[in-house]
């Protein structure tokens, strides 16, 4: 298990469905994951391993379609309306 100090962190997930090929529907997820304090590239390989590891990722690996967003900026102190403060933030729209 790895280790990394990082400041605050969140996560937001957009789920958008569509049409698939022979007239099904299906689902796509865009992940977008900000790592304050620690550099883009470091941000990103973390952001990459964690969706390796992450049970719901491996639940729907091959079934969805998942695309990361990963960037690391500050994150404002204060909490925002329709956030669920934890030990990490999580945004829900």
């Amino acid at each position: 298990m790895e280790k990394v100090k990082t400041g605050e962190t969140s996560v937001t997930a957009k789920v958008s469905i569509g049409p698939l090929e022979g007239g099904a529907f299906g689902l796509a997820v865009e992940l977008a994951v900000n790592i304050s304090d620690i550099s883009t590239e470091e941000a990103r390989r973390l952001t990459e391993r964690a969706h390796q590891v992450c049970p719901y990722s491996n639940a729907t690996r091959n079934n969805i379609t998942v695309s990361l967003v990963t960037t690391n900026n500050k994150i404002p102190s204060r909490p925002v309306c329709g956030e669920l403060i934890t030990n990490r933030k999580i945004k829900i729209i």
